[in-house]
């Protein structure tokens, strides 16, 4: 199966040849702008070889109670 197989038959509640794989977290070094999000967020996904991305920034603004 290719990635995007295997991640819309998972999504159908369909057989597939593995779990679909990938990971969520915030580089806080990496987050200052898009193109540097951008950039940390594909290397990551080429040296573990992520099914599926969700790329998402931190919020700049911090809350505070």
């Amino acid at each position: 199966m290719t990635k995007r197989e295997r991640v819309m038959a998972a999504v159908r509640g369909e057989q597939v040849d593995r779990v679909p794989v990938s990971l969520w977290l915030h580089n806080f070094a990496t987050e200052n702008s898009a193109e540097t999000l951008t950039a940390e967020t594909l290397r990551l996904a080429r040296r573990f070889d992520w099914d599926f991305l969700k790329p998402q920034r931190t919020s700049a603004r911090r809350h505070t109670r």
